[in-house]
């Protein structure tokens, strides 16, 4: 994997700042075991980060398997309906800002720029992405999807480029409620349509970047994508962790609700 964090120190990273300019917060989740099923079956330790991509990257701070999901219990969260398989991701994004404001308090240094980005991929040579102080701050900017009907190539939720006034928003309050399939209208239910939602919403304007990068997932790791069950088998749990001695199932045939996931 190392093309992989050597492509996001030089691609992402130095074309947007100096190296020595940017600091690095990370929230990881170290074995499948501590995530949702849609990342797959992986396993990888803090001593591997430390010989590999944070000698390029080192943290400034990291919080490693964290536990599952904080949320309010604002009822969205326990319909069938809830889109739950990207509240893992959201939720990291927001233990990763809490991690950002703390070093913010302790220095008295504040950041102008947050770009947010997944782990595990592999920047190309042909992304266009100047230096941050060259773009306007007027909304956030995500990538333009142009090559994404190739495979594993990046749209809109695997990174990020946030001006600091905007960034409670993206990356803390997207999770006040979660986002319902009834709600999309017969559109594309992803955590590419959550974020673009919350984001029309609450007028924080979208710009588009040529961002060029595929998913490169660690060589031993088998993706196996959400189907129903497994979606709903989250929310049992997160409702289960969220309200202990409240929740009780009968049955175990899933069909009659499937029709609230279709």
């Amino acid at each position: 994997m190392e093309e992989v964090y050597e492509s996001i120190a030089d691609v992402l990273v130095r074309r947007s700042s100096p190296l020595h300019c940017a600091r690095f917060f990370y929230v990881l989740a170290t074995s499948s075991k501590y995530d949702s099923t849609k990342g797959g079956t992986y396993s990888y330790d803090e001593a591997l980060l430390r010989r590999t991509a944070w000698k390029l990257m080192p943290p400034t701070a990291f919080l490693l398997d964290p536990p599952l999901p904080q949320l309010s219990k604002d009822r969205s969260f326990f319909s069938p309906n809830c889109l739950f398989h990207c509240v893992h991701m959201f939720d990291k994004m927001r233990l990763c800002l809490e991690l950002v404001w703390q070093h913010e308090r302790d220095t008295g240094h504040h950041f102008d720029w947050i770009v947010r980005s997944r782990p595990d991929l592999l920047w190309k040579s042909e992304t266009e992405l100047p230096a941050l102080h060259l773009l306007p701050s007027t909304g956030i900017y995500v990538s333009d999807c142009t090559a994404f009907q190739e495979k594993d190539y990046i749209c809109k939720d695997p990174v990020q480029i946030v001006p600091r006034r905007f960034s409670k928003h993206v990356f803390h309050d997207v999770l006040d409620k979660c986002l319902h399939r009834l709600e999309m209208g017969g559109g594309i239910w992803n955590c590419d349509a959550w974020l673009a939602s919350y984001c029309k919403l609450h007028g924080v304007p979208i710009h588009e970047l040529p961002l060029r990068a595929i998913i490169r997932r660690l060589p031993h790791t088998t993706d196996n994508f959400h189907d129903y069950n497994e979606q709903w088998t989250q929310h049992i749990t997160y409702i289960k962790y969220s309200l202990p001695g409240r929740v009780s199932l009968m049955g175990h045939d899933f069909t009659d609700h499937e029709s609230h996931w279709m």
